[in-house]
């Protein structure tokens, strides 16, 4: 886990420090868009780091095209598995 914590603060570390002087000048939709992806990110990276089962794209990708996707089948008449 401290490998893991390394790493992840080296990166966010090195993001930061490159991305401050832009974020100085980036309009307000900017920022937030810059935001909403950190925090995306610290999200996937804190699930990466204590390694638990926490719900991620496949996962919502899988919620939000399940039941339209069967309801296309069953309207074309084919048979899934």
């Amino acid at each position: 886990m401290l490998e893991k914590l390394t790493v992840l603060t080296a990166f966010y570390a090195l993001a930061t420090a490159t991305d401050v002087r832009k974020l100085k000048a980036a309009s307000r939709h900017g920022k937030r868009s810059y935001m909403v992806l950190l925090l995306c990110s610290l999200y996937f990276s804190t699930d990466y780091l204590l390694d638990v089962q926490w719900p991620d794209l496949q996962w919502l990708a899988r919620q939000l095209l399940l039941h339209p996707a069967q309801a296309i089948i069953e309207s074309l008449g084919a048979k899934h598995a």
